[in-house]
């Protein structure tokens, strides 16, 4: 069994009112800081979800899942990135439930109401995230990083995204957890402000009492 931490970082591309999704630009300069300077403590695996659909979503995650199974990784972190646009500051959302209520349509045009996300679990079923939440946050906020905790992350495609990785994470006999952030845009808090609190939030979990 391999007991490595494996952190697996994604974002997304645009969607209806968002042109330039900042994280799709956060993704790709994390991977490109990892690939010059490797970390000893973990394993990084990074994901832009360019086609912002139900569909495609879905399809690019499961791929994830399975190799992460295959490998068989005791200790994986899914952080999830997307964006808020009239929040100015970063959201560790606690919840994810299982209701694909869109207020606008995904890029397929699709656009639910009242449905599951996942047909076993009842409607609305709320799964929280395992990691120490507020303990984060503390520590992001004592590094200077406006940041707080959030109990709803919508009903888009950021908390369909959350609850189908919560959703496998509850199902895995292993060391799973899934954690959703909102960040403002690049207007908001700067690219490079944003790029350092991922940082810091990664190394965070990766110290934290959850693996322990």
């Amino acid at each position: 069994m391999n007991n490595e931490i494996t952190v697996v970082l994604t974002g997304f591309g645009k969607f209806q009112g968002v042109a330039d999704n900042p994280t799709t630009h956060l993704i790709a300069k994390l991977e490109e800081k990892y690939n010059k300077f490797p970390p000893t403590t973990h394993k990084a695996i990074f994901k832009v979800f360019p086609h912002v659909s139900v569909k495609q979503v879905t399809l690019d995650l499961e791929p994830i899942y399975d190799s992460l199974r295959r490998t068989d990784a005791r200790n994986v972190v899914f952080v999830h990135l997307g964006v808020y646009q009239s929040c100015p500051f970063f959201r560790l959302e606690t919840n994810a439930f299982n209701d694909a209520t869109f207020r606008i349509p995904d890029e397929d045009d699709f656009q639910p109401k009242n449905q599951k996300i996942n047909e076993n679990r009842e409607f609305n079923d709320c799964i929280k995230s395992t990691l120490p939440l507020t303990e984060l946050c503390a520590s992001l906020k004592a590094d200077g990083f406006d940041v707080q905790e959030s109990d709803d992350a919508g009903r888009f495609l950021c908390n369909y995204t959350y609850y189908k990785t919560a959703k496998c994470c509850d199902d895995e006999e292993r060391n799973w957890r899934a954690l959703f952030v909102h960040v403002p845009t690049f207007e908001n808090v700067h690219e490079d402000k944003q790029l350092a609190f991922v940082h810091k939030l990664v190394i965070a979990v990766v110290e934290s009492r959850s693996w322990r």
